[in-house]
């Protein structure tokens, strides 16, 4: 992860894998949190001097590899796999294993726990530092998303003071079940069907959207896809024509507040002045 605290933990670390004469691999993590994540392995020494660092990042940037979380997640486990072996076979009986991610880091940490659930390969996972959903994107291109997006409506159900209150029985994974079972038995007559567009495109159009505190969007979304009356099917036609990709966030003329404004106004608000706004 990033930031001070972070850093400062880091910087305790290599003092202490120095004394042990060991040695370090660090994933560094785009800002953004986009899931474009690259594995160097540092000396020790490098670690200890940041314009070193800096250098030997520079040096060495072509040997970088662009992954998205879970793919990094997987060499994580593939790494671990070599360094402990099965059932910790190749460790002494007193070793142990703990992972700890920080602010962004905890992101990895989170498909690592999906990714490895039934074999338990590490013996502590510690997440410090963990960031809301609200303040991130969620990974572009990830083929987990169906995961990422249980992640979110989870944590929604817990915002029972914010994102929740605006489900009816303050019960968005219910809403977000019938979303689902709606979409997987109903097939050629589902809203998604009808509007000509597949789950994992309406997952990814929601992927693009930059959080800041604007879980408000996601209920809005998902209610207009249960109901599917024709203005929500106008809605939504509209949303995924206008909800853009992070690529085109730097493009001329392109700007992340109007789209903002454009889903919250036809989400939130009736497309047809004559429709009635329906409570969540």
């Amino acid at each position: 992860g990033g930031g001070a605290p972070v850093s400062t933990l880091e910087f305790e670390a290599v003092s202490v894998v120095s004394a042990l004469n060991g040695s370090i691999s660090i994933y560094v993590t785009d800002k953004r949190g986009v899931g474009k994540s690259s594995l160097l392995e540092y000396p020790t020494s490098i670690v200890k001097n940041f314009t070193a660092c800096l250098s030997y990042i520079r040096e060495y940037k072509y040997c970088l590899k662009q992954n998205t979380f879970t793919d990094t997640t997987f060499d994580l486990e593939s790494i671990l796999k070599v360094i402990i072996g099965n059932n910790h076979q190749y460790l002494n009986t007193t070793q142990r294993v703990i992972l700890m991610g920080s602010s962004q880091g905890t992101y990895p940490l989170q498909r690592y726990l999906h990714i490895t659930e039934d074999n338990e390969q590490v013996d502590a996972v510690i997440f410090d530092f963990v960031l809301p959903t609200d303040i991130t994107r969620l990974i572009h291109g990830d083929k987990y998303l169906n995961y990422i997006f249980l992640d979110l409506f989870t944590c929604c159900s817990q915002d029972e003071q914010g994102c929740a209150k605006y489900f009816e029985d303050k019960n968005p994974m219910r809403a977000l079940y019938t979303y689902k079972m709606n979409e997987d038995f109903q097939t050629n007559s589902s809203c998604l069907y009808l509007l000509n567009i597949t789950t994992d495109d309406i997952a990814k159009k929601m992927s693009y959207i930059f959080y800041q505190n604007m879980m408000e969007l996601f209920p809005a979304l998902i209610y207009r896809i249960n109901r599917c009356n024709f203005d929500d099917q106008n809605i939504l036609k509209h949303f995924i024509n206008v909800t853009q990709p992070p690529v085109e966030d730097g493009a001329p003329g392109y700007a992340l507040l109007v789209e903002f404004n454009n889903n919250f106004a036809e989400l939130w608000s009736p497309l047809n002045p004559q429709e009635k706004k329906s409570n969540m």
